[in-house]
């Protein structure tokens, strides 16, 4: 499937920007490419103030509060952006935006073909 395949570039591509922006990032959540993971890095990118109460509008409680606690530890004990390019980081943001973005795309997908099993690619 095409889509799968730009998304696996965006992935990768999305990787490399972070090892370059952010590094310490890949030491806070075990699956940088989970959707928690996605929108609090979005979030702390942009500028935001990340919180208990943020990181819990992004876990949809799936997760307890001292998992939400360990968490937050991890990303204030991070360095700040001094030093990081502005133009490297507003692309990171993009890029992860952009996995978002295909994760929605890939899960409709993924749902239509569930109520749908004869009907072919999209």
């Amino acid at each position: 499937m095409f889509i799968t395949a730009m998304y696996v570039q965006a992935k990768l591509n999305m990787r490399a920007l972070l090892d370059q922006v952010f590094p310490a990032y890949e030491g806070v959540f075990y699956d940088l490419y989970s959707q928690t993971a996605l929108r609090v890095l979005h979030q702390y990118l942009s500028g935001r103030v990340i919180t208990e109460e943020t990181i819990l509008e992004t876990v949809q409680r799936l997760h307890g509060q001292s998992w939400i606690r360990e968490k937050l530890a991890r990303l204030q004990s991070l360095s700040s952006s001094k030093g990081r390019s502005q133009a490297q980081t507003v692309t990171l943001q993009s890029m992860v935006g952009l996995l978002l973005a295909f994760q929605e795309q890939l899960g409709y997908l993924t749902r239509k073909r569930h109520r749908n099993p004869r009907s072919g690619p999209s």
